[in-house]
């Protein structure tokens, strides 16, 4: 697509107001590099939900909603991650939550 995002397309990915820094397509995904080897991964959308294949991503237990990782961060926006996963301070915080 030549950039062609419609405003509704982004208000389906809006999240308390804060849109990602970039937009994927439902059912669709990029691929983006590890940054410690030569691995790609892909971060794909479905509706509303967006995933990650890296290891850091996959092993979380919290449900697919909250789960963030560094590549997600890295391309949808660290503001609009924190908004998506409901906490502030990242994966590590809403880990520790659900321990206690």
């Amino acid at each position: 697509g030549g950039g062609g995002v419609t405003a509704a397309q982004w208000e389906e990915v809006k999240v308390k107001g804060i849109v990602p820094k970039i937009f994927i397509e439902a059912g669709d995904f990029i691929e983006v590099s590890s940054s410690s080897s030569n691995t790609k991964y892909k971060i794909k959308r479905t509706y509303n939900s967006f995933y990650c294949t890296c290891p850091a991503w996959r092993n979380q237990n919290a449900a697919v909603d909250s789960r963030s990782c560094k590549h997600l961060r890295e391309h949808l926006g660290e503001e609009y991650e924190n908004a998506r996963c409901g906490g502030s301070g990242g994966v590590a915080a809403n880990n520790q939550l659900l321990k206690s």
